[in-house]
């Protein structure tokens, strides 16, 4: 899990969103209704708050995902990492979409 909270926590926070119409949940996972309304969630977030999210979130998948399915997978492992792979908090590049 990528949030890092239990999984009956985010159903919790999100149960409204849910009920209004705004995402969907899917197995495992939630969706938005519309591009539109991902969109205006994803303006709300700080461009620093954003590339931190996509580099934890790129980190997450890669150390979560087998090695027998990186192939297939390699295109949205690499994409959180393009948002999120600029410098660290000290001013060093990550380097992690080179490992991906």
């Amino acid at each position: 899990m990528v949030v890092g909270q239990a999984e009956e926590e985010i159903h919790g926070v999100l149960v409204e969103a849910v009920r209004t119409g705004l995402i969907f949940r899917l197995e495992g996972a939630y969706a938005f209704a519309h591009d539109r309304v991902r969109e205006a969630a994803y303006a709300l977030i700080s461009e620093d708050e954003r590339a931190a999210s996509h580099l934890h979130i790129g980190r997450v998948l890669v150390s979560r995902t087998p090695s027998q399915e990186v192939e297939e997978k390699i295109f949205e492992i690499v994409n959180q990492f393009g948002p999120g792979d600029g410098a660290d908090r000290n001013g060093r590049g990550t380097g992690t979409s080179r490992r991906a």
